[in-house]
């Protein structure tokens, strides 16, 4: 089964990797999370000046997820909305259990298995 979004299609037979929990996961948790807030409360209101860092935030999600704003190519992060946000968010809900923290590299890491295949030899 897939699903489109953002003319991206992903496959859902990307399985999680099993592993133990590391209690420093949490850190990379908590980040996320952080930034997405930040997303949510500026879409909510942007004249705030409190949203200096905005742009970093865009930034370090559309690195973490792989999925740009909407505003990307005119490179205003002024621009991102609730579309945005919900994507990023989507993302985080599907991917929360590969998400780690690295301390040996201090930081976020996701875990990703993906079932092989191999096509049938077309001679």
């Amino acid at each position: 089964m897939s699903f489109l979004l953002q003319n991206h299609v992903f496959s859902q037979s990307i399985d999680s990797t099993v592993s133990q929990y590391n209690r420093n996961d949490s850190i990379a948790h908590t980040i996320i999370c952080i930034n997405l807030e930040e997303v949510k409360k500026f879409i909510g209101d942007k004249k705030n000046p409190d949203f200096f860092d905005i742009g970093n935030v865009v930034w370090f999600l559309t690195n973490l997820t792989s999925i740009p704003p909407k505003s990307y190519y005119s490179k205003n992060a002024q621009n991102i909305n609730i579309e945005d946000y919900e994507k990023w968010q989507l993302w985080y809900e599907l991917n929360k259990g590969n998400v780690y923290w690295d301390d040996k590299k201090n930081q976020i890491l996701i875990r990703k298995s993906v079932k092989s295949y191999v096509p049938f030899n077309r001679q």
